[in-house]
Protein backbone atom coordinates (compact mmCIF):
# COMPACT_ATOMS: atom_id res chain seq x y z
CA UNK A 1 0.00 0.00 0.00
CA UNK A 2 1.27 3.59 -1.04
CA UNK A 3 2.04 5.85 1.78
CA UNK A 4 -0.39 8.53 2.39
CA UNK A 5 1.12 11.62 0.54
CA UNK A 6 -1.57 14.08 1.71
CA UNK A 7 -0.54 15.53 5.17
CA UNK A 8 -2.20 17.60 7.40
CA UNK A 9 0.87 19.07 8.81
CA UNK A 10 4.07 19.70 7.36
CA UNK A 11 6.79 19.69 10.48
CA UNK A 12 6.53 17.74 14.07
CA UNK A 13 9.31 20.03 15.62
CA UNK A 14 6.87 23.30 14.57
CA UNK A 15 4.56 22.04 17.29
CA UNK A 16 5.19 23.05 20.84
CA UNK A 17 3.29 22.56 23.99
CA UNK A 18 0.15 24.51 23.00
CA UNK A 19 0.13 22.73 19.82
CA UNK A 20 0.92 19.17 20.73
CA UNK A 21 -1.93 19.95 23.42
CA UNK A 22 -3.94 20.47 20.41
CA UNK A 23 -3.00 17.38 18.62
CA UNK A 24 -3.88 15.47 21.48
CA UNK A 25 -6.98 16.20 21.34
CA UNK A 26 -7.55 15.80 18.23
CA UNK A 27 -6.44 12.61 18.19
CA UNK A 28 -8.35 11.73 21.37
CA UNK A 29 -5.54 11.17 23.43
CA UNK A 30 -4.87 11.43 26.97
CA UNK A 31 -3.52 15.01 28.06
CA UNK A 32 0.07 13.17 29.44
CA UNK A 33 0.62 11.96 25.62
CA UNK A 34 1.07 15.39 24.74
CA UNK A 35 4.13 15.65 27.31
CA UNK A 36 5.53 12.22 25.74
CA UNK A 37 5.82 13.64 22.54
CA UNK A 38 7.25 17.02 23.49
CA UNK A 39 10.24 15.07 24.86
CA UNK A 40 10.96 13.20 21.98
CA UNK A 41 11.01 16.23 20.40
CA UNK A 42 13.92 16.83 23.13
CA UNK A 43 15.72 13.53 22.68
CA UNK A 44 16.02 14.65 19.10
CA UNK A 45 14.67 11.92 17.67
CA UNK A 46 14.10 12.04 13.63
CA UNK A 47 11.14 9.36 12.94
CA UNK A 48 8.01 8.53 14.96
CA UNK A 49 9.41 5.04 15.01
CA UNK A 50 11.49 6.32 17.82
CA UNK A 51 8.66 7.03 19.99
CA UNK A 52 8.56 3.84 21.78
CA UNK A 53 6.27 5.11 24.51
CA UNK A 54 3.47 5.14 22.04
CA UNK A 55 1.19 2.98 20.38
CA UNK A 56 1.85 1.75 16.55
CA UNK A 57 -1.24 3.08 16.28
CA UNK A 58 -0.50 6.47 17.37
CA UNK A 59 3.02 6.65 15.38
CA UNK A 60 1.51 5.42 12.43
CA UNK A 61 -0.89 8.72 12.54
CA UNK A 62 1.58 10.97 13.30
CA UNK A 63 3.00 9.56 10.28
CA UNK A 64 0.41 10.14 8.23
CA UNK A 65 -0.51 13.65 9.59
CA UNK A 66 3.12 15.27 9.25
CA UNK A 67 5.05 15.27 6.25
CA UNK A 68 8.06 15.59 8.42
CA UNK A 69 9.25 14.18 11.98
CA UNK A 70 13.00 15.51 12.01
CA UNK A 71 14.77 16.80 9.48
CA UNK A 72 16.74 14.40 7.13
CA UNK A 73 20.34 13.37 7.42
CA UNK A 74 21.76 13.84 3.80
CA UNK A 75 25.71 13.72 4.32
CA UNK A 76 27.99 13.99 7.00
CA UNK A 77 31.06 14.99 7.06
CA UNK A 78 33.45 14.37 10.33
CA UNK A 79 37.35 16.26 10.67
CA UNK A 80 40.07 14.06 10.63
CA UNK A 81 41.02 14.92 14.04
CA UNK A 82 37.49 14.25 15.37
CA UNK A 83 37.17 17.85 16.55
CA UNK A 84 34.14 18.66 14.20
CA UNK A 85 31.47 17.67 12.18
CA UNK A 86 29.53 19.07 9.22
CA UNK A 87 26.10 17.88 8.83
CA UNK A 88 23.65 18.94 5.88
CA UNK A 89 19.82 18.43 6.51
CA UNK A 90 16.51 18.33 4.45
CA UNK A 91 13.88 20.30 5.45
CA UNK A 92 10.13 18.76 4.43
CA UNK A 93 10.20 21.19 1.25
CA UNK A 94 13.66 19.69 0.21
CA UNK A 95 15.49 22.68 1.29
CA UNK A 96 18.66 22.08 2.46
CA UNK A 97 20.90 23.47 5.25
CA UNK A 98 24.24 22.85 7.17
CA UNK A 99 24.81 22.40 10.88
CA UNK A 100 28.25 22.68 12.38
CA UNK A 101 29.21 20.75 15.50
CA UNK A 102 32.95 21.57 17.47
CA UNK A 103 34.35 19.68 20.58
CA UNK A 104 36.43 22.29 22.63
CA UNK A 105 37.13 22.14 26.42
CA UNK A 106 34.69 22.99 27.48
CA UNK A 107 32.36 20.42 25.66
CA UNK A 108 30.27 20.71 22.73
CA UNK A 109 29.20 23.58 20.81
CA UNK A 110 26.99 23.59 17.59
CA UNK A 111 26.82 26.08 14.90
CA UNK A 112 23.05 26.04 13.54
CA UNK A 113 21.06 27.84 10.18
CA UNK A 114 18.58 30.33 10.10
CA UNK A 115 17.98 29.94 6.61
CA UNK A 116 17.99 28.43 3.75
CA UNK A 117 20.35 30.37 1.97
CA UNK A 118 21.29 34.18 2.22
CA UNK A 119 20.50 37.38 1.00
CA UNK A 120 23.45 39.26 2.45
CA UNK A 121 25.46 38.59 -0.90
CA UNK A 122 28.99 38.91 1.46
CA UNK A 123 31.71 39.08 -2.01
CA UNK A 124 33.83 36.46 -0.16
CA UNK A 125 30.90 34.01 1.70
CA UNK A 126 29.53 31.07 0.73
CA UNK A 127 26.20 31.09 1.70
CA UNK A 128 24.63 33.20 -1.50
CA UNK A 129 26.10 31.01 -3.86
CA UNK A 130 23.64 28.51 -3.44
CA UNK A 131 20.80 30.59 -3.90
CA UNK A 132 18.09 31.84 -1.64
CA UNK A 133 15.20 29.29 -0.15
CA UNK A 134 13.38 31.12 2.74
CA UNK A 135 13.36 31.26 6.09
CA UNK A 136 13.68 28.23 8.89
CA UNK A 137 10.90 28.24 11.45
CA UNK A 138 12.24 28.39 15.12
CA UNK A 139 11.49 24.24 15.32
CA UNK A 140 13.73 23.82 12.23
CA UNK A 141 16.40 25.50 14.14
CA UNK A 142 15.19 23.83 17.39
CA UNK A 143 15.57 21.07 15.64
CA UNK A 144 19.38 21.33 14.22
CA UNK A 145 20.49 21.68 17.71
CA UNK A 146 17.95 18.60 19.62
CA UNK A 147 19.14 16.18 16.62
CA UNK A 148 22.66 17.25 16.43
CA UNK A 149 23.18 16.36 20.20
CA UNK A 150 21.04 13.18 19.47
CA UNK A 151 24.04 11.90 17.08
CA UNK A 152 26.33 12.96 18.65
CA UNK A 153 24.77 11.14 22.01
CA UNK A 154 26.49 14.22 24.03
CA UNK A 155 24.35 17.09 25.81
CA UNK A 156 24.99 20.30 23.82
CA UNK A 157 26.40 23.05 25.86
CA UNK A 158 27.03 26.02 23.41
CA UNK A 159 24.96 27.20 20.46
CA UNK A 160 25.40 29.59 18.10
CA UNK A 161 23.24 30.80 15.17
CA UNK A 162 26.32 31.73 12.80
CA UNK A 163 25.80 28.99 10.02
CA UNK A 164 23.98 29.97 6.29
CA UNK A 165 21.41 32.90 6.54
CA UNK A 166 20.86 36.26 8.46
CA UNK A 167 19.56 35.62 11.79
CA UNK A 168 18.24 39.25 11.90
CA UNK A 169 16.32 38.63 9.16
CA UNK A 170 13.85 36.12 10.76
CA UNK A 171 13.96 38.17 13.76
CA UNK A 172 10.36 36.34 15.04
CA UNK A 173 11.08 32.50 14.64
CA UNK A 174 14.79 33.43 16.36
CA UNK A 175 13.52 35.17 19.18
CA UNK A 176 11.18 31.79 19.47
CA UNK A 177 13.81 29.55 18.90
CA UNK A 178 15.92 31.33 21.62
CA UNK A 179 13.58 30.94 24.05
CA UNK A 180 12.45 27.33 23.34
CA UNK A 181 16.17 26.55 23.60
CA UNK A 182 16.43 28.14 27.12
CA UNK A 183 13.55 26.76 28.39
CA UNK A 184 14.12 24.05 30.85
CA UNK A 185 10.63 22.24 30.59
CA UNK A 186 9.90 22.58 27.19
CA UNK A 187 13.30 23.14 25.71
CA UNK A 188 16.64 22.12 26.24
CA UNK A 189 17.76 24.21 29.22
CA UNK A 190 21.03 26.13 27.75
CA UNK A 191 21.76 29.04 29.51
CA UNK A 192 21.22 32.61 27.51
CA UNK A 193 24.94 33.54 28.43
CA UNK A 194 25.84 30.09 26.32
CA UNK A 195 24.00 31.77 23.17
CA UNK A 196 25.58 33.64 20.44
CA UNK A 197 23.61 35.36 17.59
CA UNK A 198 25.61 36.66 14.83
CA UNK A 199 24.42 39.63 12.63
CA UNK A 200 25.75 41.48 9.54
CA UNK A 201 24.84 44.64 11.31
CA UNK A 202 20.81 44.98 10.77
CA UNK A 203 20.60 48.23 13.38
CA UNK A 204 16.80 48.54 13.50
CA UNK A 205 16.73 45.08 14.34
CA UNK A 206 19.08 44.54 16.42
CA UNK A 207 17.67 46.69 18.51
CA UNK A 208 14.28 45.08 18.62
CA UNK A 209 16.25 42.39 19.87
CA UNK A 210 17.87 44.06 22.65
CA UNK A 211 14.67 44.94 23.96
CA UNK A 212 13.89 41.37 24.38
CA UNK A 213 16.41 41.73 27.16
CA UNK A 214 18.01 38.64 26.69
CA UNK A 215 21.16 38.17 28.26
CA UNK A 216 22.50 36.33 25.03
CA UNK A 217 26.01 37.65 22.97
CA UNK A 218 25.23 39.39 20.04
CA UNK A 219 28.05 39.09 17.41
CA UNK A 220 28.55 41.59 14.90
CA UNK A 221 30.35 40.55 10.82
CA UNK A 222 32.22 44.06 11.20
CA UNK A 223 35.23 42.78 8.42
CA UNK A 224 36.55 46.22 7.66
CA UNK A 225 38.10 48.96 9.73
CA UNK A 226 35.61 51.77 7.60
CA UNK A 227 32.75 52.16 5.82
CA UNK A 228 34.53 52.49 2.53
CA UNK A 229 36.02 49.01 2.55
CA UNK A 230 32.69 47.36 4.06
CA UNK A 231 31.00 48.32 1.53
CA UNK A 232 33.22 46.78 -1.08
CA UNK A 233 33.01 43.09 1.31
CA UNK A 234 29.19 43.67 2.50
CA UNK A 235 26.67 45.56 0.47
CA UNK A 236 24.27 45.54 3.50
CA UNK A 237 27.24 48.24 4.76
CA UNK A 238 25.17 50.29 1.99
CA UNK A 239 21.87 50.55 3.97
CA UNK A 240 23.70 50.38 7.63
CA UNK A 241 26.43 53.06 8.08
CA UNK A 242 29.60 51.78 9.77
CA UNK A 243 29.70 54.79 12.31
CA UNK A 244 25.82 54.25 12.67
CA UNK A 245 26.69 50.23 13.50
CA UNK A 246 28.97 51.11 15.85
CA UNK A 247 26.77 53.57 18.26
CA UNK A 248 23.92 50.54 18.01
CA UNK A 249 26.71 48.61 18.94
CA UNK A 250 27.14 50.92 22.59
CA UNK A 251 23.33 50.82 22.73
CA UNK A 252 22.96 47.03 22.58
CA UNK A 253 25.63 46.93 25.94
CA UNK A 254 23.67 49.89 27.25
CA UNK A 255 20.28 48.19 26.87
CA UNK A 256 21.62 44.47 27.67
CA UNK A 257 24.67 44.84 29.83
CA UNK A 258 26.22 42.48 27.73
CA UNK A 259 29.46 43.37 25.09
CA UNK A 260 29.46 42.78 21.73
CA UNK A 261 31.75 40.93 19.70
CA UNK A 262 32.83 41.93 16.54
CA UNK A 263 34.08 39.13 13.86
CA UNK A 264 36.67 40.05 11.49
CA UNK A 265 37.95 38.08 9.11
CA UNK A 266 41.22 38.21 7.99
CA UNK A 267 42.15 38.90 3.77
CA UNK A 268 45.27 38.74 2.31
CA UNK A 269 45.88 42.16 0.88
CA UNK A 270 41.92 43.07 1.30
CA UNK A 271 41.90 43.54 4.98
CA UNK A 272 45.05 42.63 6.74
CA UNK A 273 47.44 45.58 6.62
CA UNK A 274 48.84 47.08 9.94
CA UNK A 275 47.06 50.40 8.97
CA UNK A 276 43.95 48.68 8.80
CA UNK A 277 44.77 47.54 12.48
CA UNK A 278 45.42 50.71 13.68
CA UNK A 279 42.32 52.49 12.21
CA UNK A 280 40.10 49.69 13.52
CA UNK A 281 41.97 49.87 16.93
CA UNK A 282 41.22 53.76 16.52
CA UNK A 283 37.57 53.00 15.86
CA UNK A 284 36.87 51.01 18.59
CA UNK A 285 38.69 52.55 21.30
CA UNK A 286 36.67 53.09 24.67
CA UNK A 287 34.38 50.39 23.63
CA UNK A 288 33.61 47.97 26.01
CA UNK A 289 33.67 44.74 22.57
CA UNK A 290 35.95 41.71 22.03
CA UNK A 291 37.28 41.62 18.74
CA UNK A 292 37.43 38.02 17.53
CA UNK A 293 39.49 37.62 14.59
CA UNK A 294 39.43 34.58 12.28
CA UNK A 295 41.12 32.69 10.00
CA UNK A 296 39.62 32.86 6.74
CA UNK A 297 38.39 29.98 4.91
CA UNK A 298 39.08 29.62 1.19
CA UNK A 299 35.79 29.43 -0.71
CA UNK A 300 36.55 28.34 -4.24
CA UNK A 301 35.47 30.28 -7.31
CA UNK A 302 35.88 33.32 -4.76
CA UNK A 303 38.76 35.94 -5.47
CA UNK A 304 39.85 36.06 -1.41
CA UNK A 305 42.82 34.96 0.01
CA UNK A 306 43.18 34.09 3.78
CA UNK A 307 45.61 35.99 5.34
CA UNK A 308 49.18 34.18 6.18
CA UNK A 309 49.89 33.31 9.79
CA UNK A 310 52.12 36.38 10.27
CA UNK A 311 49.78 38.76 9.04
CA UNK A 312 47.49 37.59 11.22
CA UNK A 313 49.32 37.46 13.83
CA UNK A 314 50.82 40.97 13.24
CA UNK A 315 47.39 42.22 13.06
CA UNK A 316 46.01 40.61 16.61
CA UNK A 317 49.60 42.09 18.22
CA UNK A 318 48.76 45.63 16.80
CA UNK A 319 44.83 45.47 18.43
CA UNK A 320 46.32 44.22 21.38
CA UNK A 321 48.72 47.19 22.01
CA UNK A 322 46.05 49.41 20.95
CA UNK A 323 43.83 48.41 24.03
CA UNK A 324 41.47 46.15 22.52
CA UNK A 325 39.90 42.69 23.49
CA UNK A 326 41.02 40.41 20.29
CA UNK A 327 41.24 36.98 20.44
CA UNK A 328 41.82 34.71 17.18
CA UNK A 329 38.96 32.37 16.75
CA UNK A 330 40.52 28.31 17.10
CA UNK A 331 40.04 27.16 13.44
CA UNK A 332 38.18 23.66 13.36
CA UNK A 333 37.09 21.48 10.08
CA UNK A 334 39.54 22.91 7.18
CA UNK A 335 38.97 19.27 6.22
CA UNK A 336 35.25 19.30 5.82
CA UNK A 337 34.45 22.84 4.14
CA UNK A 338 34.90 24.57 6.95
CA UNK A 339 33.32 27.62 5.71
CA UNK A 340 29.19 28.05 5.48
CA UNK A 341 27.59 27.20 2.71
CA UNK A 342 29.97 24.94 1.27
CA UNK A 343 28.48 22.03 1.58
CA UNK A 344 24.80 23.08 0.56
CA UNK A 345 26.27 24.34 -2.49
CA UNK A 346 28.74 21.16 -3.24
CA UNK A 347 25.51 19.29 -2.65
CA UNK A 348 22.59 21.27 -3.82
CA UNK A 349 19.16 20.12 -4.34
CA UNK A 350 17.61 20.92 -7.52
CA UNK A 351 14.37 18.95 -6.86
CA UNK A 352 13.29 21.33 -3.80
CA UNK A 353 10.28 23.03 -3.77
CA UNK A 354 9.38 27.22 -3.66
Amino acid sequence: MLKNTEYKYDFFYDFGPSELKELAEEFNLASFRAKQMLQWQQKGISDFSEMTNLSVDLRTKLSESFKQCGLSLVQELKSQDSESSKLLYELHDRQRIETVLMRYRFGLSCCISSEAGCLMGCAFCASSIAGYGRKLSSGEMFAQVAQTAHLANERIRNVTVMGTGEPLNNLDALIEFLKRLHDPEYGLGISYRNMTVSTCGLIDKMLVLAAEVLPITLSISLHAPNQELREQLMPIAKLYHFDDLLAAAQEWMSRTGRRVTFEYALFKDVNDSREQAEELAGKLRGCNCHVNLIPANTVPGLDFEASPKEAVRRFQEKLGKQGVNVTLRRSLGQDVNAACGQLRRQAPNDKAEG
